[in-house]
């Protein structure tokens, strides 16, 4: 927990993103409790804000623990939706087949459709040799009958509309883009 000086109010404390407020001051009156409640909440959105333009939650190069991670929140979205045959390229785990000379995140069946799912942070997605690996898993949907499947982290920053503009100008196409939230480690998609 990092101390924020607050003027006038006392100390609150923050930890990093989930932010949460607790007066120094055993001495409460009148206006202060609004006051301090309003630079609480002022603190935690700039703090939220910060995060997700330059930290850990949008516009950065994931570490292979951070992709890793969203990994595992899409297979668990993978099982809330009753894929089967899981395959997910993790330390410990069945890997995926290779296809085209590329090996997919997580590879998945539903009712005899097999589902490729790519993790992508908001920086690698614009990379040519993600959008190289992109474009072979795209060509692939129709010959092979796959379902490709490209999960980003939300970001107001970099909305799923720009994404898919991104994908659509380099000739990839796509059956669904799933969200992962970092707040809450959860994945959000349906498999379409």
């Amino acid at each position: 927990m990092e101390d924020i000086g607050i003027p006038r109010f006392g100390t609150v404390k923050s930890s990093s993103g989930f932010f949460s407020c607790k007066l120094s001051s055993d001495r409460i009156e009148g206006d202060w409790i609004s006051g301090v409640l309003s630079e609480c909440i002022h603190s935690a959105m700039n703090s939220l804000l910060n995060r997700l333009q330059h930290g850990s939650y949008a516009g950065f190069e994931m570490s292979q623990p951070d992709h890793d991670t969203m990994v595992g929140s899409a297979v668990k979205n993978c099982v809330k939706y009753s894929l089967t045959n899981i395959k997910a390229h993790l330390e410990g785990q069945e890997h995926p087949e290779e296809y085209g000379g590329k090996i997919p995140d997580i590879e998945a069946y539903k009712n005899g459709t097999k589902y490729l799912i790519e993790i992508e942070d908001l920086e690698s997605i614009s990379r040519s040799d993600t959008i190289e690996q992109l474009k072979v898993f795209s060509k692939g949907r129709t010959s092979s009958k796959f379902k490709l499947i490209i999960v980003v982290p939300f970001s107001p920053e970099k909305p799923e509309k720009d994404v898919k503009e991104l994908l659509s100008s380099n000739g990839i196409s796509y059956d669904n883009i799933w969200l992962y939230f970092a707040h809450s480690g959860e994945t959000i998609g349906y498999p379409s």
